[in-house]
């Protein structure tokens, strides 16, 4: 498969997904859709760096900017569906009492949510996305030219060179990381194995080989270890600003000692999400991971596998 075929697959497969969502979201809005729609315009800016060899560097500058606008102005309302979403877990899994105090809270995010919505409704009805992904359909006739690939090999040999080199820079990183380390090199880290993971999925077509689901699966198993870190450590600041914003309020005395009460629950959570993160660098960076990656994508040169730290 040639790479420009592959790269037009991929594209196409994620403005579909944006377009699917996108309608979804604005018919009823659904938290699962904005994940959804925002998951397809980063895989799309991924796949922008990824394939950018192939695009003019106006075209790919472009629309990067503006997917990066569109995760920007999705951030307000799906960074309070996640808050909402952690207050569903803690009625299923805290004492009453616990979880009653909390209402107060749980009434400030639902009305700044509404406030958000609002906002993104009037975004997304006005027709300014479905500019951009009107304008990215059209992009997409021509400007994946095979003329720029002549020099290059096919879809399958590049593909392996970029997720060799990919996997080499993140042995590096991961290896840099210690107890020590603060919270935005894990936030970094993670955003680099998605990467990887993104990287692979988009090659898979082509490539067709033995054992890429299961190296899938632990990569976003890592990701996602990775993210429950990042996430509690957002969820503590987050209450201690809802702890601020319901005193200014007059709503603090019922929701602020319950808030205050979670704090040690994701303090432990940190310790114990940074203690698997280890050991998952560990995985990565192993003799067994870097021959397996050696095996399905012929590295060359031959790929450094270590599990000392």
């Amino acid at each position: 498969m040639a790479l420009s075929e592959l790269a037009r697959i991929v594209f196409q497969t994620e403005l579909d997904n944006m377009h699917r969502n996108l309608a979804g979201w604005i018919s009823d809005p659904d938290p699962i859709q904005l994940h959804d729609l925002r998951v397809a315009e980063r895989r799309t800016r991924a796949a922008l760096s990824e394939f950018k060899i192939l695009l003019p560097d106006p075209v790919s500058s472009h629309f990067q900017e503006q997917y990066r606008w569109l995760h920007q102005i999705t951030n307000p309302v799906r960074d309070l569906d996640v808050s909402i979403s952690h207050h569903s877990m803690y009625r299923r899994k805290f004492p009453f009492f616990l979880y009653r105090d909390l209402k107060p809270a749980l009434a400030l995010l639902r009305s700044r949510r509404q406030v958000a919505l609002k906002q993104l409704e009037g975004i997304l009805q006005s027709g300014q996305v479905d500019d951009i992904l009107e304008a990215w359909s059209v992009q997409l006739e021509d400007v994946v030219a095979p003329e720029k690939e002549a020099d290059l090999p096919p879809a399958a040999e590049h593909g392996c060179r970029r997720i060799c080199e990919r996997y080499r820079s993140l042995q590096e990183k991961a290896l840099a990381l210690t107890p020590q380390s603060p919270a935005s090199e894990f936030h970094s880290l993670r955003i680099s194995v998605k990467k990887l993971r993104y990287q692979i999925e988009f090659y898979d077509l082509a490539l067709d080989m033995k054992g890429i689901s299961r190296l899938l699966s632990k990569l976003k198993r890592f990701q996602d270890i990775l993210g429950g870190y990042q996430d509690a450590i957002v969820q503590i600041d987050h209450f201690h600003q809802l702890t601020e914003d319901l005193i200014k309020n007059g709503a603090g005395r019922p929701g602020r000692p319950s808030l205050e009460r979670l704090i040690p629950r994701y303090q432990k959570l940190i310790a114990d999400r940074k203690k698997r993160s280890f050991q998952q660098v560990c995985w990565l960076v192993s003799g067994q991971t870097a021959g397996r990656f050696q095996r399905i994508f012929l590295c060359h040169p031959p790929l450094p596998g270590s599990i000392k730290r």
